[in-house]
Formats: C-alpha cells, structure tokens, sequence
C-alpha cells in the first residue's frame, strides 16, 4: 500500500537509539530526548494563507530528527509502525544521515 502526505504532514520511522557522528548514543529512554525517528516521506509543504502558494518543508527525507512523545498518530502500514506529524512538531534535526548507526 503507497500513500500520500498532504501539507506539512512528515512520516517518521522511530529508532530504538541514535549514535551521534561525535560518537555519543542517545538511547530512547533518554529523559532529554523522548523519540527519535527517521524521516521516511515528506508532504510537499503547508500553503501560505497570503499567497497560496507551497512553503516548503525545512527537512528532508533521510533527516534523522527529535519530536515529543505524544506528538501526531501513530498507523501500522503492512506491518510497520510509522508515526505522522507535522513540520512543526519536531524539535530539532540531529544528523542529515541516510539512517542511525
């Protein structure tokens, strides 16, 4: 099954830890970092209630990234968990990486 995300919807992976290119690892129990994910598909951005036209998205696909726990929902697609949210709910970008080490 394929979808498709609309506005600033980002679909994320989560991981069970992180290992920093410095070498530290943030375990998901960290109590400074509640999830960690990786960025799987990207919605083509929100529109602009001025112009109309697409703002887009400040991340990309591979962006391994940080959000709060009860941040957007959780769906199982064949399987798989993957939690959507919107751009504004992720707290920071940890590494530009293909994947978690």
């Amino acid at each position: 099954m394929s979808f498709e995300l609309i506005d600033d919807r980002i679909a994320v992976r989560e991981t069970k830890s992180f290992k920093t290119k410095g070498g530290v690892i943030l375990p998901d129990n960290s109590s400074m970092i509640s999830h960690i994910g990786v960025i799987i598909t990207c919605g083509p951005g929100a529109r602009s209630n001025v112009t109309d036209k697409r703002i887009p998205l400040s991340v990309n696909v591979g962006d391994v990234i940080t959000f709060g726990e009860r941040s957007g929902v959780q769906i199982e697609i064949e399987g798989e968990k993957i939690r959507i949210i919107r751009e504004l709910e992720i707290l920071a970008v940890l590494s530009k990486e293909k994947e978690p080490k």
